[in-house]
């Protein structure tokens, strides 16, 4: 049924991403602007968890196709595993995210025509060839994973944190409080909360529903008027062929 893939996939999306929201960090941030991000999280009590990466936007191009796409930065798997899990679709073999390759999100991989151990080029700041170490599940938009090692290795210098995920009750009375210091500290320039992504999405997903529904009856009753003015166009032409056979019997 149309509604089952939607369900199906935003069940996914809430548990693949183990974090309520991005806070996006203005550029060049000060250590000080960045020190009061991070009391502000440690402070509230309402956070679980927090982790600063870098996430920006690169152009993935290969042989065959090029699409925009998230390059998302992490200390390490183990960290990225509490607030993104990185798995296989098909099968239950883990994702492994190495310091020599990068993990690619599953519809990226198939519209770029890649597969593991495959290359791609990436245009960003400056233009890099990567390698795709491995291939993940993923519902939303497009993106790469690669370590801060890695990155280093592309690009010559560390990553600079420019974003960070944070884990915390959003239905509960403080979190409101919280989100609106967040978005009043000089170092933060935008806060996206992730379930309004997934509400947004699940909504998009429901308005193509309606559009398919359309369209599936649209042609139900296109393929209706054809049949009828075919079997219509059939019954005229036997009906004209019984009267010129009768017109000659009776001429005979």
């Amino acid at each position: 049924e149309i509604g089952s893939g939607l369900v199906g996939s935003e069940m996914c999306i809430r548990d693949r991403y183990h974090y309520s929201a991005q806070v996006g960090l203005v550029d060049e941030i000060t250590p000080l602007e960045l020190e009061e991000v991070e009391d502000t999280l440690s402070e509230s009590g309402l956070v679980d968890d927090s982790l600063a990466c870098r996430v920006e936007t690169v152009t993935a191009q290969s042989e065959s196709y090029t699409l925009d796409c998230y390059l998302q930065t992490t200390p390490s798997q183990e960290e990225l595993s509490r607030f993104v899990e990185l798995l296989h679709r098909t099968d239950d073999v883990p994702v492994t995210l190495p310091d020599d390759g990068a993990v690619i999100t599953e519809k990226m991989a198939s519209l770029l025509g890649v597969e593991v151990g495959d290359t791609i080029t990436l245009d960003g700041e400056s233009r890099v060839t990567i390698t795709v170490a491995d291939i993940t599940e993923h519902y939303v938009q497009h993106y790469i994973y690669v370590s801060d090692t890695y990155y280093e290795t592309l690009f010559g210098e560390a990553p600079t944190a420019n974003t960070v995920l944070v884990d915390f009750p959003v239905e509960e009375s403080g979190a409101g409080e919280l989100e609106s210091q967040l978005v009043s500290l000089d170092g933060v320039s935008t806060l996206t909360l992730h379930s309004d992504t997934a509400d947004t999405f699940s909504s998009s997903m429901e308005s193509v529903d309606y559009a398919v529904i359309l369209i599936i009856f649209c042609a139900a009753a296109l393929a209706f008027v054809v049949l009828m003015n075919l079997t219509n166009i059939n019954i005229t032409e036997r009906l004209r062929d019984c009267l010129l056979y009768t017109s000659d019997a009776a001429d005979d």
